[in-house]
């Protein structure tokens, strides 16, 4: 991958719009050090030491991806006020916040049912 193709994945990760203005002016100044970069980093990786390292941090991606994962059932069905079993609640404006809540917290926070607003609107 060239410097200019990093630039646009870069520039597309951080959602930079096409009528920004010329954004790319910028890369012309660090093109030269990215490269170096790129190719110290590509060497590192083909030592025993960085495939080590590499490995290591896709073992604590997966790690914690799992662990994300572990997480997101149970955040879904658990009231996020005082920990009791909750649902999708949401509230009633147009543009809606939407939390999971307990039916008391959800009265006490004014929010309704999620399905019920939907059926409604």
């Amino acid at each position: 991958m060239n410097t200019s193709d990093h630039a646009a994945a870069l520039l597309n990760a951080v959602h930079v719009p096409n009528d920004a203005g010329e954004h790319d002016v910028a890369w012309d100044g660090w093109e030269q050090a990215h490269e170096a970069w790129c190719e110290r980093l590509d060497a590192y990786r083909q030592t025993p030491e960085g495939q080590e390292r590499i490995a290591d941090l896709d073992r604590r991606v997966e790690l914690a991806e799992g662990l994300v994962r572990t997480a997101e059932a149970p955040a879904g069905v658990t009231c996020e006020l005082c920990g009791t079993p909750g649902s999708l609640h949401r509230t009633p404006a147009r543009a809606p916040w939407y939390k999971t809540l307990c039916p008391a917290c959800a009265e006490r926070a004014g929010y309704v049912p999620a399905a019920e607003a939907h059926g409604a609107a």
